[in-house]
């Protein structure tokens, strides 16, 4: 046989004459993380009310910008000003009986995130345009354009007024 065979990853994200670049992760670099209780409650109060009483809801962080928290080993937070993004946080995972929240992070690929627009002190956070690298914001689990001029292992690859896609390298 001849000819290029383009892999079905690639095909599935080539299409309608536009080239997007989310949803191009690579699995093997999804890693498990400790994350606090808080991240997200799993169990609907409608359906579980005994374990929604014990873990109250709360916003959830999954499709969030995560950072390691360096209070505790292998743990991950939801992304504060100026933290490096490790990556996205894609599965979380509520291990009520052993007391412990999981979550599983992709750190490899390319990635939708929300941006921050949130004013502080009066001052609305940078976007970032495409060519540029992401940082925490102030708001927990958004990012804005990275202030250095260096990267910092990732590039944005296309900007929406709330969201950009970010291709972690």
């Amino acid at each position: 046989m001849s000819g290029t065979v383009i892999s079905s990853v690639a095909s599935s994200v080539i299409g309608f004459g536009q080239i997007s670049h989310d949803g191009m992760i690579d699995e093997d670099a999804w890693y498990p993380f400790n994350a606090p209780s808080s991240f997200t409650n799993p169990y609907p109060a409608s359906i579980y009310p005994e374990l929604a009483a014990i873990r109250p809801a709360t916003a959830g962080a999954v499709g969030l910008a995560v950072a390691i928290d360096p209070t505790a080993p292998a743990t991950v937070k939801l992304t504060g000003a100026g933290d490096i993004v490790l990556g996205r946080c894609e599965v979380v995972e509520d291990r009520l009986v052993e007391g412990i929240t999981i979550a599983t992070v992709s750190t490899r690929g390319g990635m939708v995130l929300p941006i921050d627009t949130t004013p502080v002190g009066g001052v609305t956070p940078t976007p970032p345009a495409v060519g540029d690298s992401v940082q925490g914001s102030a708001t927990p689990g958004t990012v804005m354009k990275l202030a250095a001029a260096q990267g910092r292992g990732n590039v944005v690859t296309a900007v929406t007024s709330t969201t950009c896609t970010v291709l972690f390298l």
